[in-house]
Parts: structure tokens; sequence; C-alpha cells
């Protein structure tokens, strides 16, 4: 099995266990999480995180946004997290809490395996997902009241390489998987590079994914967009009806259902298996976009050209220098360019 190697400054220091100190003071005016109960100190840890770590119902904050590193064993549960990164070749997993300014770096290189599973109720925001491995950077998987507002993906390779690895599954950023009553707003897909075998189905992009006739269900895509590589997907033998408004992307979509494409545009269209039922929309081969003028794509500048991520996904956790890590622009400059 390929293990991914990270930058040597990674493992330069580090700790054993998570110390934290128990506070009653906010970390920022407004915090949506509220009140930090907990704030770990800055460096790196290797010990394992789980729902037995912080209290149910408690505020984690990092005592300097992006300063501390988990590298062990990462499942929260029951609580919330704030100003984490999150690095390793393990599936991660989080689930029953809110989970902001985090950044999930790394997957496995082999099988039915990824960077991270959400479970019901969860919140995601202000957040970025990349690094090397991982069938899927996020996975959604029969789960519901998962919720992503301002999200960047992009998607490193480093899965399925042969074919002993790859199962011939799906590979791609994002897979709302027979879940229900979940979203993705403001969701941008940029850079992807997929290394995986060509039998596999290298998708790349933000998708659903239905093998049921009664789980997928009320899912949204909403002010999102996958540049440059990638998919807005639908696929499956099951049956959905998830919507997507104000996307910008290529679309590909093989589903029972009626796929609704509102205010969205495509430089393709497909279907992979014959004519998909729309509202509001046209989609054939070719250029598509939905019925009337399409408007502007309002991305949101504030989080995207945060320096913290420039940082991380082009020098300190990646060696990635093409795309957007080879271009001296903002992120929201690139992706307008």
């Amino acid at each position: 099995m390929k293990h991914h190697i990270f930058p040597v400054a990674l493992l330069i220091i580090g700790c054993s266990n998570a110390a934290h100190v128990t506070v009653q003071q906010s970390l920022a005016p407004g915090d949506a999480s509220g009140a930090c109960t907990h704030i770990v100190p800055n460096g790196i840890y290797s010990r394992s995180i789980d729902a037995r770590s912080y209290p149910s119902g408690s505020t984690v904050c990092a005592e300097t946004d992006g300063k501390v590193i988990f590298t062990g064993d990462f499942a929260a549960r029951g609580y919330n997290m704030r100003g984490f990164v999150v690095i390793g070749n393990s599936a991660k997993s989080v689930a029953d809490g809110v989970f902001e300014r985090m950044s999930f770096i790394g997957g496995p290189a082999c099988g039915n395996e990824v960077n991270t599973y959400a479970g019901h109720n969860t919140i995601i925001r202000d957040s970025v997902f990349f690094g090397e491995g991982g069938r899927y950077l996020l996975l959604a998987y029969q789960v519901g009241n998962v919720h992503l507002s301002n999200v960047l993906f992009r998607v490193d390779g480093g899965w399925g390489e042969t074919r002993a690895c790859n199962e011939y599954e799906p590979n791609a950023a994002l897979a709302f998987y027979d879940s229900n009553s979940s979203s993705c707003e403001g969701c941008i897909l940029i850079d992807s590079r997929i290394t995986a075998e060509k039998s596999s189905e290298r998708l790349g992009g933000l998708g659903v994914n239905a093998h049921t006739e009664d789980e997928c269900f009320d899912i949204e895509f909403r002010d999102s967009a996958s540049f440059d590589d990638g998919y807005f997907w639908v696929e499956g033998n099951g049956r959905c009806e998830p919507v997507f408004e104000n996307v910008r992307g290529n679309f590909n979509f093989n589903i029972r259902g009626e796929v609704t494409l509102s205010n969205s545009e495509g430089k393709s269209c497909n279907s992979w298996s014959g004519p998909v039922r729309k509202i509001d929309s046209m989609l054939e081969t070719g250029n598509c976009a939905s019925q009337g003028k399409v408007g502007a794509l309002e991305l949101n500048t504030s989080f995207l050209d945060d320096p913290r991520w420039r940082s991380e996904m082009c020098d300190r956790y990646s060696s990635r220098r093409d795309g957007w890590c080879a271009r001296d622009l903002k992120l929201s400059d690139y992706l307008n360019r």
C-alpha cells in the first residue's frame, strides 16, 4: 500500500497528549459556535481524538487558528471544534457537532476508504479538504442533516492508482450517498488531479450517489462551483431528486428521479444512460444552462482569500505547484480569471 509522505516540517515537534485549558471566554465577538469551553495549546498532537475526548456539547478551540495539528486517529463526535488541522493517511470522521475553520488533509491510498466521513447532524463551514488519498475527500453515507457552508475542495490524487486499490468505484471530492436533508452551500472545487486507474469512475467533483429507493432526498447544492475539472454529478441505480441552484461547472447525471437545475450553467451537460427529467432547466449534450438568463455567481471572498488556505494548500502541507499554487493571485481572482 502506498503511504503518503508529508513535509518534514510537520514532524519536528510533537506531543503525546492533547492538553487543554478550560475557559469561559469567547474566541471572538459573534463566534457562531458560542464561547470556547476548551482551548488546545498550539502544537502537534499524535493522540487519538474520539467522542470521549471532550464533554458533549462543549466547544473546543485551537489556541491560534490553524496552529494546532492532530496527526492521530480522529473521530470527533458530540462537540464543536474550531481552528484545527487534521492530517494523516487514515480515514477521519466528524459527527453531531459544528466544525469550522478546519483543514482535513490526506487519506488512504487504497480501497473503499475516504479522507473524512460526516455523520448525522453535522455542520462544516469555512473549512478545506485536500491532500493525497481517499476515494472521497468527504462522504456522508446513509445519514441526515449534514450541512456544508463555505467549503473548499481540491482533489490531489493518490488514491486507486492500481487495480488492486481502486475497487472500480467512483472517485470524487464530495458524495452525499443515500443521505437526506443535507446541503452544500458555497462549496468550491479547484484544480482536481485524479490519478486513479481509468477503470474507476473518475468523477472528481461534487455530487450525489443513490442506490436505494427512499433514503436519498432533500439534497441541495447552492451558490457553488466546480472549476477546471470535476463534475456536479448524480449517479446510482436508486432514486433521488437533488436540487442544483446557482451553480457553475460541468454536469453528469444518471439517476431515476427529477434533477433540478435553477440559475445554473455548465460547459458540458451529459446523461450517462438517457434523458434525465428536468425542472426549469435545459439538459443536453454540449453547453447547457437553466432557462432564461443566468445570474452571476457571488463568491465569498473573505473566506476564499484567507491567507491560511494558500499557506496550507500551496506550501506547508502540499507539494502542489500547479494551478492556483503556480499563480500569484488571491483565490477569488484566480477563479475569476
